[in-house]
């Protein structure tokens, strides 16, 4: 029985203590970050975060987790390996590739297309150069 106490107590204090975590931001997400290719990696929360002009794909489903998105018509890695959200917000189409390299499977996304329930392997991106696939 002497056990018991100390459990609960142990219970309690834990939500307490995540939610100091979360006020003093030691678990905060990420904060935007720009790599070398121009794309530009942040949390996100909803699909109007894909800013017009972007081609922006999510790690989670219904446009939550990381945001990738570019506006470059060159082959740039994304950082993930699948993308389960996709926004086309460009007037052109574009490509997702399995590899970083842009070799492998791909699947093209067309101007204004939006998924917000996909699993893409989509290792590397780019806009392409017209409206069509």
């Amino acid at each position: 029985m002497r056990g018991r106490p100390r459990t609960l107590v142990a219970a309690l204090a834990a939500p307490a203590v995540l939610a100091s975590l979360v006020v003093a931001g030691a678990l905060a997400p990420p904060a935007a970050a720009e790599d070398d290719g121009g794309e530009v990696v942040r949390s996100a929360e909803a699909v109007s975060d894909c800013d017009s002009g972007s081609f922006c794909v999510w790690t989670g489903v219904s446009y939550t987790g990381l945001l990738i998105d570019t506006t470059s018509t060159a082959l740039s890695g994304t950082g993930i390996a699948v993308a389960s959200s996709v926004r086309n917000r460009t007037a052109r189409a574009a490509r997702v590739y399995a590899n970083a390299d842009g070799s492998g499977a791909s699947r093209c996304y067309t101007a204004g297309t939006t998924v917000g329930l996909t699993a893409v392997t989509a290792r590397s991106f780019r806009i392409l150069g017209g409206t069509g696939c």
